[in-house]
C-alpha cells in the first residue's frame, strides 16, 4: 500500500473523520452518505482488510 494511502486509511485519521461526520449529524453532502450507512460500509471493508492479513 503506497504510503499516502496509508495515512488516509490508518486508525486515527478514519476515526477523526468519523467524528466530523457524527458531529455535522451526518448530513449527506455530495454522496448523501449517512453516519448509519458509512458505519456498515466501513464494518464491511474492515472485514475485508482483515480477511486479507
Amino acid at each position: 500500500m503506497s504510503e499516502p494511502l496509508e495515512k488516509i486509511l490508518s486508525k486515527d485519521n478514519l476515526n477523526a473523520a468519523y467524528k466530523r461526520v457524527c458531529a455535522n449529524k451526518g448530513a449527506g453532502r455530495g454522496d448523501d452518505v449517512t453516519v448509519d450507512i458509512l458505519m456498515i460500509q466501513w464494518c464491511s471493508q474492515k472485514v475485508k482488510w482483515q480477511s486479507t492479513e
